[in-house]
């Protein structure tokens, strides 16, 4: 079976002291987004067990449990505790426009048509931000609308696969050297206009097949450039700015070990290795 994947690229930041001076320390990550439907790996499990319905369960609980699913019509990141069987996309529920199914709510907010009625529904426990907007209950969703993020098990144990994707996980110096130049380069940005035709471009380009309204456009933009001017403010307030280069340090290189077993001793290779000292007679009770 062939399965369709997506990277996203991105950064993970932190500002610590390092020795003699405090750095921002950025490490490129990358996030795997399945191109399948969490239905289609439902209905594949129904497919495998047949009648056996308990069965069939268990396998689907397992295969969603603590797993990060996205939702296709927000692109948010959601972790998924559970599947409710005794729930589907027909069944009722309180919303703030009303009692309504989870068919017409979608259809109505989102403009999305489900197009499976019988399918269950994936649990989801309410975030932090969710009990700030004082949801308490568990959120279900639509495994339709939703797409697993990561890798399986199998794909993981699959070596070709593992061996293809190390060419995009696995960057060479240079590589990323110069994605990291490129992140600086837009964090030093300083003119308003051209920070501003960056983020409306990057926004526009995540964003392009998603439907959003023009005034949640302005709102998230403006929200990002608030938060850059104010992390400006607060380093200008402390006498700090970023360099436009990566530091350069001296590499330590440390001296070879030696290992000491019951009748000698053997050095360690360039590698830490020192499993060929197990073959030497010498070292052998």
């Amino acid at each position: 079976m062939f399965v369709f994947l997506t990277f996203f690229a991105g950064f993970v930041t932190s500002i610590r002291h390092h020795e003699q001076k405090m750095l921002l320390c950025v490490e490129t990550t990358h996030k795997v987004l399945r191109q399948d439907s969490a239905l289609h790996i439902i209905m594949g499990l129904e497919r495998r067990y047949g009648s056996n319905r308990t069965a069939f369960i268990e396998a689907a609980t397992r295969e969603f449990m603590d797993t990060i699913v996205m939702t296709s019509y927000n692109r948010k990141m959601n972790h998924v505790h559970g599947v409710a069987f005794d729930k589907s996309p027909k069944s009722i529920f309180e919303f703030k426009i009303g009692t309504v199914t989870l068919v017409e709510y979608y259809k109505s907010k989102y403009d999305t048509k489900i197009e499976y009625l019988n399918q269950p529904l994936l649990i989801v426990r309410p975030s932090r931000r969710d009990m700030y907007r004082e949801t308490m209950d568990d959120i279900l969703l639509v495994p339709e609308l939703c797409q697993p993020v990561g890798l399986t098990d199998a794909m993981r144990a699959n070596f070709s696969l593992m061996k293809e994707l190390g060419k995009y996980f696995n960057q060479d110096p240079q590589e990323r050297a110069k994605e990291l130049d490129n992140f600086m380069k837009r964090m030093l940005q300083n003119e308003v206009v051209r920070l501003f035709l960056y983020l409306l471009k990057q926004t526009l380009r995540r964003l392009a097949h998603f439907r959003l309204e023009r005034r949640k456009l302005i709102m998230i933009l403006c929200y990002v450039l608030f938060t850059w001017f104010q992390i400006q403010k607060e380093l200008s307030s402390w006498g700090m700015q970023f360099d436009s280069k990566m530091v350069e340090l001296n590499g330590r290189i440390l001296p070879r070990e030696t290992i000491s077993f019951a009748k000698g001793t053997q050095p360690v290779d360039d590698k830490g290795d020192f499993t060929m000292a197990f073959r030497c007679k010498l070292n052998v009770l």
